[in-house]
């Protein structure tokens, strides 16, 4: 099954350009969307295993699946082995969605950038800056914002501590992705948490923190769309 997901349709607005909007809008949606999938699943989940019998009713469903009693056993078997790392698994898999969209939104933010200055004849980026901008999408988030503000020229006036939360929630997600929640050198090296935080020690989540990372998530979007909308106001329409 294909799906395809367009940007949202708005008219036209007169002092800022309509596709920074387009994807901001759209990624705030999103984020918006897996915070509240998050926690309703949580909820949801932990309301169904302590009603009675829920746990035998959940077995049968999973063994009318196909799933043997002796492959279920031995699932139940290493979930309680590793239960403290399978239980952030739902904060776990927040994070890395919530980095997904914020991706999304930068890739075709610097696109966006790269487009319209030249639809409006701007003065060439140097020719540093053009390669870091069209690799925006793998650079580290400090990194990102400063591609930004360089290739602009804008200020992009963030909270240093929204930029901080964001920093961290990246570096979370990435030793999730690439060293299954434990940290290492290289992420002790860059976090600035306060956590007790060793190498090998699984990076736990708690909700405060994912909170706030969304807030800061927001704030960002919100900081960084609306001055580059209107600095390219006169560039024409983005098709595909």
């Amino acid at each position: 099954m294909s799906i395809r997901i367009d940007l949202p349709a708005m008219p036209k607005m007169v002092r800022a350009h309509l596709y920074p909007y387009q994807i901001a809008l759209q990624t705030l949606e999103f984020v918006q969307g897996a915070m509240f999938h998050v926690v309703f699943m949580d909820i949801a989940a932990g309301q169904r295993v302590r009603q009675p019998g829920a746990t035998v009713d959940i077995e049968k469903e999973m063994m009318a699946g196909g799933i043997a009693q002796d492959v279920l056993d031995l699932h139940w078997k290493t979930w309680a082995k590793y239960k403290v790392v399978f239980e952030g698994f739902v904060f776990q898999n927040a994070i890395v969605s919530m980095q997904s969209h914020w991706d999304w939104y930068l890739r075709r933010l610097g696109a966006f950038i790269l487009f319209a200055r030249q639809a409006i004849a701007a003065h060439p980026l140097p020719a540093k800056t053009n390669k870091k901008l069209k690799r925006i999408g793998f650079v580290n988030f400090a990194d990102q914002i400063d591609i930004l503000r360089e290739s602009t020229g804008l200020p992009l006036l963030i909270p240093i501590e929204s930029i901080e939360g964001v920093r961290e929630m990246s570096h979370v997600r990435n030793i999730g992705l690439r060293n299954r929640w434990e940290v290492d050198d290289g992420y002790l090296k860059e976090t600035r948490s306060a956590g007790p935080w060793s190498a090998g020690d699984i990076r736990t989540v708690e909700s405060p923190e994912l909170l706030g990372w969304h807030e800061d998530l927001v704030e960002v979007i919100n900081a960084t769309w609306p001055p580059i909308a209107e600095r390219y106001v006169s560039a024409r329409d983005v098709t595909g």
